[in-house]
C-alpha cells in the first residue's frame, strides 16, 4: 500500500501529464480513422458502430487501479498503460481483423498486448475469453502534436470488438469488480462462460452470413456496376448510385439478362428526346439519377405499361412521370 508521499507523487505527476495522455489518445484516434480508410477502403462513418473519441482515464480509476486492486505494480504509473484509450466497435470479427492488420503494420508506433488484459483473460475465461483485442501503441519518435510534446514512453491502449463482443464487455463489466460473488456463485459463473461462448458462435455466424448475402448479391452489384457507367456514358453526369439504386435493380433483375445492356444503350442512343427528359428530371428528382431508371425505361418500352408496374417497388404514382416520358398511355392503376 501507497504511503502519503507516493500518493501525492502520483496524483501531481499524472496532473502534469494528463494533456500529453490526452493529445497522444487523440492523434492515435485521428491516424487510425486515416488508416482504416486509405487502407482499408472503409467509410469509417458507417464502418464503426460506436463514436471514435480517445478517453482518458479519470483520476478516481487510474488511482484505484495502481493502489486499490489485487494486482501489485512495481511502479504503478509506468506500468499502467490505459490512461488513454481508444475503442473501436464493427459489426464483425473479420472487421476487427482488419482493424487488428492496420494496428500492427502502422510504422509511427510500436504495438504489443496489453499485459493487464491478457492476466485477466487467462485468470477469468468465462469473463473475458472473447471479450474484445487489446493493444497498447507508443510513438517511435518523440514529437509535437497541437502544440504537446509527446514523449516515446507515452501510451494508449487501443480496443478492437465486433458489436457483439462490446455488448458482452458492457455486460459483463461489473463483474469484475466481484471476483468473490462469481466464485460463490457456480450458476452466475456457468452463465457467464455460455454467454461468452453464445456470443463467439453467433459472431462467426454473422461472418458466415455476411459472406454468403454477399456471394449471392455479387451478379447484382456487377450489373450496378454496370449500368453505373451506362448512365454517366449516356445522360453525361454522375449517378446517385446507392441504395435505392440497389432496391430498383432487385426487383428487375430478373429482366436483366446478357443482351439487355447493349439493347438499352442502343435504346437510349435512337431516342435523345428521352435522355433529355431524363437529365431535366434528374436535376430535382434523386429516383432519376439511379442507374437502374434505364433499366426500368427500357423494360416500360419493350414489355409495356403493365409489366413494368407488376415489378415495380416504390409508389405507384412515381411511375407516371416515365410513362409520360415514353409516351405511353397511363396505366389506369395509377390515376
Amino acid at each position: 500500500m501507497m504511503n502519503d508521499q507516493e500518493y501525492l507523487e502520483f496524483l501531481n505527476r499524472w496532473h502534469r501529464e494528463r494533456p500529453v495522455y490526452q493529445a497522444w489518445g487523440e492523434w492515435v484516434s485521428a491516424k487510425m480513422l486515416s488508416l482504416l480508410e486509405a487502407q482499408c477502403g472503409w467509410d469509417c462513418r458507417t464502418m464503426l458502430r460506436v463514436p471514435v473519441a480517445s478517453r482518458v482515464k479519470e483520476e478516481s480509476s487510474l488511482l484505484e487501479k495502481a493502489f486499490q486492486r489485487q494486482k501489485k505494480y512495481d511502479r504503478p504509473y509506468e506500468e499502467i498503460t490505459d490512461k488513454v484509450g481508444v475503442r473501436f466497435v464493427v459489426l464483425k470479427t473479420d472487421e476487427v481483423a482488419q482493424i487488428c492488420t492496420v494496428i500492427k503494420g502502422e510504422a509511427a508506433w510500436d504495438h504489443s498486448q496489453d499485459r493487464d488484459f491478457e492476466e485477466e483473460r487467462a485468470r477469468k475465461p468465462e469473463l473475458f475469453g472473447y471479450q474484445s483485442n487489446h493493444f497498447i501503441v507508443r510513438p517511435r519518435e518523440i514529437f509535437e502534436y497541437s502544440g504537446t510534446i509527446i514523449p516515446v514512453d507515452t501510451t494508449c491502449e487501443i480496443q478492437v470488438r465486433s458489436l457483439l463482443q462490446h455488448a458482452w464487455a458492457e455486460m459483463s463489466h461489473d463483474t469484475i469488480y466481484k471476483p468473490n460473488v462469481l466464485e460463490a456463485s457456480p450458476e452466475a459463473k456457468r452463465y457467464c462462460s455460455q454467454a461468452s461462448a453464445l456470443v463467439e458462435v453467433v459472431d462467426e455466424i454473422f461472418c458466415r452470413v455476411a459472406m454468403s448475402v454477399a456471394m449471392a448479391s455479387k451478379p447484382l452489384e456487377e450489373a450496378s456496376m454496370t449500368l453505373s457507367s451506362l448512365y454517366s456514358d449516356i445522360i453525361k453526369s454522375a449517378p446517385a448510385d446507392g441504395q435505392l439504386n440497389i432496391f430498383l435493380l432487385d426487383a428487375y433483375f430478373s429482366e436483366f439478362d446478357d443482351g439487355a445492356l447493349s439493347a438499352i444503350a442502343e435504346f437510349f442512343r435512337s431516342r435523345p428526346e428521352i435522355v433529355e427528359r431524363i437529365k431535366s428530371r434528374a436535376r430535382d428528382n434523386i429516383l432519376f439519377r439511379q442507374p437502374a431508371i434505364l433499366l426500368v425505361y427500357f423494360l416500360a418500352r419493350e414489355r409495356g405499361e403493365r409489366s413494368t408496374r407488376r415489378l415495380w417497388p416504390l409508389t405507384l404514382d412515381a411511375l407516371h412521370p416515365i410513362y409520360s416520358d415514353l409516351g405511353l398511355p397511363p396505366d389506369n392503376s395509377l390515376l
